[in-house]
């Protein structure tokens, strides 16, 4: 039985809003992983271990965001041939995703193991704090190959118009991953946090490869089947590349400007601007949601229909996807700032002293900076995964690199001139702004409409 999706017929509206449930919940219980392990942390233990977790985390999601974005791209490639009904090239695509994706983690597992270290010493961690924040990061590398099995199937599910299934397994290996955090947080501390993750992780891989043999054949190779085609390598490289790039530009970016933040605890032994940095990261990721369920929504829905020749309602896909976000957005900007005390509450303890009294401080900074601003950050977005849907893989590329530049700049630029981490939060929202309005103008030239993946395939 397969269970697949197509999105080259019916209302794009419609469609997209459905289409994104899922992904939006799928995206909060993997946002659930992080911010669950984070609360944990910050209720049970200090908020300096909260902000030793919170450096290494930096490091991992620039790991991660790496083979996500790998995997993001590659599903562009499966969607076109779906939308295109190429099933034979479908599942050699497939298999040369799993062998050149997962090849590429096990290497990227082995250099973070090494360099976890010398990663942290440079985030400023403190040295009190270095040794567990160290443990913490190596036991989460162990565990990368699991997680990019999970993130391989579920961005190829999504390419076929399955987001159900991926976020079936997430809930199960979520509250899974909550139980053992409480268990193994009073066995191991800051480490057996890292234990139950990987943990969960292993469980949601298994369960995604169960699952697509059993119902979603299209996608399913047997291993004595696995080829790997130096063609198709050469498209997915083309889609996910670029998308890799970005994903780990913006990471790049988030890591630089904890080093200004993080340089503030210098010789005070304590991790305060770290750890709101990390704070405010975790609240505006999480009132994001809608956003990257959307735009994730709207690459699948883009590339299908691309692939099928249907250019008018990638239009209308976009505009439907635009007037979403807004929506959407009414929902999380005011609430954001009338409750951002509460939101941090919900992570820290707010009872902590005067030491927690400075993280809410800067947390709240960094929420106040970047929340009113959300929906330029929605039009930079969604327009770049429509592009990358559409095939246009190279301007999303750029932009995020445009992004990456201006906001490392401003940021370093005003520090050194004024000496304030306020003007690192500030350089988010004016990255949004140019990189996105460049977005913006590509898609409504039409530019995009030469790029066409499938008649280089």
């Amino acid at each position: 039985m397969n269970k697949t999706l197509d999105l080259t017929k019916g209302k794009p509206f419609r469609l997209i809003f459905l289409f994104s449930l899922p992904i939006l919940l799928s995206t909060f219980l993997q946002q659930a992983y992080n911010l669950v392990d984070a609360v944990i942390v910050g209720q049970c233990l200090d908020s300096n271990y909260f902000g030793a977790v919170s450096a290494s985390n930096t490091i991992m999601q620039l790991f991660v965001a790496l083979m996500i974005g790998l995997s993001t791209g590659a599903s562009v490639v499966v969607s076109q041939l779906f939308g295109a009904h190429r099933l034979g090239d479908l599942k050699k695509a497939v298999s040369t995703i799993f062998i050149s994706i997962l090849s590429f983690t096990l290497l990227l597992s082995i250099i973070g193991i090494i360099f976890t270290r010398p990663l942290l010493t440079m985030m400023n961690v403190v040295p009190e704090y270095l040794d567990p924040a160290t443990e913490y990061l190596r036991i989460v590398f162990v565990g990368l190959v699991p997680m990019m099995i999970y993130n391989i199937y579920s961005g190829i599910l999504r390419g076929v118009g399955n987001s159900k299934a991926p976020l079936y397994f997430l809930v199960i290996s979520t509250f899974l991953n909550i139980g053992l955090d409480l268990w193994f947080v009073n066995l191991w501390g800051v480490q057996g946090i890292a234990v139950a993750t990987v943990t969960a992780n292993v469980v949601s891989a298994i369960l995604c490869i169960i699952y697509t043999k059993l119902r979603v054949d299209v996608l399913f190779v047997k291993t004595k089947d696995f080829k790997f085609d130096k063609g198709l390598f050469k498209k997915v490289i083309m889609t996910g590349l670029p998308a890799a790039l970005e994903q780990t530009c913006m990471y790049v970016s988030i890591l630089l400007l904890q080093i200004i933040v993080s340089s503030f605890d210098i010789g005070t032994g304590q991790t305060v601007h770290l750890s709101g940095y990390g704070v405010g990261n975790r609240i505006i990721d999480f009132l994001n949601l809608p956003l990257f369920a959307i735009g994730n929504a709207l690459a699948a829905y883009s590339a299908q229909n691309r692939g099928a020749g249907e250019i008018k309602r990638v239009q209308q896909g976009y505009l439907a996807g635009i007037a979403l976000s807004v929506i959407m957005l009414c929902f999380t900007v005011i609430p954001g700032l009338i409750f951002s005390e509460q939101l941090i509450g919900l992570i820290i303890n707010v009872d902590g002293g005067e030491t927690t009294a400075g993280v809410i401080k800067v947390a709240k900074e960094f929420i106040f900076a970047l929340n009113p601003f959300c929906l330029i950050l929605a039009a930079q977005f969604l327009t770049n995964n429509t592009l990358r849907g559409a095939g246009d893989v190279f301007v999303p590329f750029m932009n995020i690199i445009t992004a990456m530049v201006i906001r490392t700049l401003v940021a370093y630029v005003c520090f050194w001139t004024f000496g304030n981490y306020i003007y690192a939060f500030y350089a988010f929202p004016l990255s949004w702004l140019i990189s996105g309005t460049w977005a913006v103008i590509r898609f409504c030239t039409g530019k995009w409409k030469n790029k066409h993946l499938l008649e280089r395939i």
